[in-house]
């Protein structure tokens, strides 16, 4: 799905689904406002939602309502890719490493409502980021699009409501400017960024096309041979690729990124997956414009040349091979001062490409998959003692739930209507299960002593709440061991008969820093191709740098053995940062 902000699959892992992390639909309480002030935290159980999902059904319309919307002519979905220019410097050392955030809001809203996050450009002044965001245009309604601009420092998506990154401006529009019923170009526009004080901050660029549906994605392979260098005597380039689509005005907008290749000139990248309908609107002919640029830590990327094809030729290269499969590429300046003298910068090979298809969440939902859920609980003692009110265990605040069960409910409300027969299990860690035991880092917490499992949200409380009468305290943290739980469960639905299609989401609620990291890395890779996702919520006010890590937005996980997770398959949510603690 192009509105993610990962992908939903990854080929390896195709016989079970991944719900898909859609990007938030939180409301900013004050987005208008275009200061950091202005952007508030978003409502817990929307938070909760997304992760529990990756991207929940509601986002994708479900039921009537949705059927309605698609019979409606005065509505359509459009993708929409920004770029920048000319953003200020706010790094000591280099320049800033943006990301943007698009916000929309309708003519009887009263608020903004998160679309969703791009990527973070390293080192960038000029980032033509390749996240694509979609939303619904209505031509009746005046629709408001409001992108704000960060200098990244830590966590993209934690970073904010931590005070940790730099805010660079805000600029808005309507959706029919971006759309040209002012006499501009259709589907594409520039705004103004400015601070708080008014000051230009840069520009922002929108791009918009109507969105084509299709669960085609390409899986593809690039290599470089005699680059270009642009690191002088002493250095050799650090290339990367970006690919750019043509819109139908003849403009390019990029929407794929490649990794940077440090020090090569004969550069392999690594294998890449990307939508059709991100790559080239569904059409296999649309040109495609592949440029070559050398990286740079102090922003001034240098450009190393590009070379143009379409997804069709792509395919054809891969399967013909030989002569065929590789092309020149140019640099436009070098080859006008030169004339016939110039050979060209090296070329780009095309070592693999092929089809697939990746079904959507919605795809699944249809299909009939079920979701369940597992949940487990942290009894280490840096909860506190739970007879006190400054413990996170703590039951006697006036009828308020505290931060435990805020998280239960919040991401069981959401899945719970997706499980047929709606029984949960539930694991408590480091703790010890009655007296004079062991620590134990994944015992069942159950009503009685002949059931696993417990029904509904409401049960999950209630075991939780009696559990914190019996459980004695304890540690360290320890995750690999309910992991492994989780993981055993998810392999039994792979071995169930094809027309019952289950996912299992394990919800892990603890309040710091995990003593066994390597082992839950290990863990995590191991289940990383099975149908099952992990959101941990962090509680209190602990550092949860570990559990970043864990998230693998920025870098896949690998084991101690070397092997590379399959997907991301981890959710971190920070709870003090939706929650104003």
């Amino acid at each position: 799905d192009a509105s993610s902000l990962r992908s939903p699959l990854n080929p390896s892992a195709r016989t079970k689904p991944q719900p898909p992390r859609s990007a938030s639909a939180a409301t900013p309480e004050e987005a208008s406002d275009a200061g950091p002030a202005g952007h508030a935290r978003e409502g817990e159980r929307r938070t909760m939602a997304a992760a529990a999902a990756h991207g929940s059904a509601a986002a994708h319309g479900l039921g009537a309502g949705a059927a309605s919307l698609l019979r409606d002519d005065a509505s359509a979905e459009l993708e929409v890719f920004l770029a920048a220019a000319d953003l200020p410097r706010l790094d000591v050392r280099s320049e800033s490493d943006p990301f943007a955030i698009l916000y929309v809001k309708g003519g009887t809203d009263t608020e903004f409502r998160e679309v969703g996050r791009t990527n973070v450009a390293k080192d960038d002044p000029n980032p033509k980021w390749t996240t694509a965001f979609s939303f619904r245009y209505q031509f009746e309604d005046l629709q408001t699009l409001l992108v704000k601009v960060w200098d990244a420092d830590g966590d993209r998506d934690t970073g904010i409501a931590r005070g940790g990154h730099d805010y660079i401006g805000a600029g808005s529009t309507l959706v029919g400017e971006l759309m040209g019923i002012d006499g501009g170009v259709p589907g594409r526009t520039s705004v103004q960024l400015r601070d708080d004080a008014g000051r230009p901050r840069g520009i922002v660029k929108l791009f918009a096309e109507e969105k084509v549906h299709s669960s085609e994605h390409l899986v593809f392979q690039f290599s470089g041979k005699k680059l270009a260098n642009k690191d002088g005597f002493f250095g050799r380039s650090d290339p990367y690729f970006v690919i750019n689509r043509a819109r139908e005005d003849g403009s390019w907008v990029g929407v794929h990124k490649s990794e940077v290749v440090i020090n090569d000139l004969n550069p392999s990248w690594q294998r890449q997956t990307v939508s059709m309908q991100k790559l080239c609107a569904g059409d296999r002919n649309r040109p495609l414009r592949i440029e070559i640029w050398d990286y740079d830590k102090t922003g001034g990327h240098d450009y190393m040349g590009s070379c143009e094809f379409n997804a069709a030729t792509i395919l054809s290269a891969a399967r013909q091979g030989g002569a065929n499969n590789t092309f020149p590429i140019i640099e436009e300046e070098k080859k006008r001062k030169k004339g016939k003298r110039y050979k060209g910068s090296g070329a780009l090979t095309i070592v693999a490409a092929e089809l697939i298809s990746i079904p959507s969440f919605m795809d699944y939902l249809v299909g009939g998959m079920e979701l369940s859920m597992m949940v487990a609980i942290d009894f280490t003692a840096s909860n506190g003692e739970v007879n006190q009110p400054r413990s996170l265990h703590y039951l006697g605040g006036a009828g308020q739930p505290n931060q435990y069960e805020k998280a239960i409910k919040a991401v069981g409300d959401i899945l719970e209507p997706y499980d047929a027969d709606r029984q949960f299990p539930v694991f408590g860690f480091g703790g010890r299960a009655g007296p004079g035991q062991p620590v134990s880092h994944a015992f069942r917490l159950v009503p009685s002593a002949d059931v696993s499992e417990v029904q509904g949200v409401d049960g999950i409380l209630g075991v939780y709440r009696n559990a914190l009468q019996q459980v004695g305290l304890g540690g360290p943290t320890v995750f690999a061991s309910v992991i492994n739980e989780a993981t055993a469960q998810a392999a039994g639905f792979q071995t169930m008969e094809q027309e019952r299609l289950q996912y299992l989401v394990l919800l892990i609620i603890t309040d710091g820093v995990i003593n066994d990291m390597q082992n839950t890395i290990d863990s995590i890779v191991e289940a990383s191709a099975l149908p099952l996702s992990i959101i941990i919520v962090g509680v209190g006010t602990a550092d949860f740098a570990q559990m970043e890590e864990l998230d693998g937005d920025d870098q896949a996980l690998r084991s101690r053995s070397g092997r590379e997770a399959a997907r991301d398959i981890v959710q971190f949510v920070p709870f003090r940062d939706f929650t104003g603690l």
